[in-house]
């Protein structure tokens, strides 16, 4: 087991984005086999469930920052439930105090992803909004 996936787990993932091959569909007859040099291309029917297990990352390093009271979020309710982010498919929303600090705080967050990740994150598909 490593971090909680069987290694013969990892091997499929592995070989899925590693070893696959694929043919396309020309006029109704199949091409030689292509290997392809670059992973999982976007719109790969694997690719959701990876960027699931990928996101959980954030999710973790999000629920530690807010139990440790490095940032905040939106309480529905005096003594409700705390909401600090959502996930939908490939967007997310977080929700914390419109402080430079925790802006600060999330932005080291959002770095430390992207190394424990190897995903580059582009800012400039980013958005912020105060409340």
């Amino acid at each position: 087991m490593i971090n909680g996936f069987s290694r013969k787990w990892i091997g499929w993932i592995e070989w899925c984005v590693k070893e696959a091959q694929f043919s396309l569909l020309v006029n109704g007859d199949a091409t030689n086999l292509i290997k392809h040099t670059k992973g999982i291309r976007q719109g790969d029917p694997l690719s959701p469930f990876l960027f699931l297990l990928v996101v959980e990352v954030f999710s973790m390093l999000l629920n530690e920052a807010v139990e440790d009271n490095k940032i905040g979020g939106f309480q529905v309710l005096d003594g409700g439930t705390v909401i600090y982010h959502l996930q939908f498919a490939d967007n997310t929303i977080i929700m914390i105090n419109a402080t430079r600090e925790e802006v600060r705080r999330l932005l080291v967050i959002l770095l430390m992803f992207e190394v424990l990740t190897g995903l580059k994150l582009n800012l400039e598909k980013i958005s912020m909004t105060s409340i």
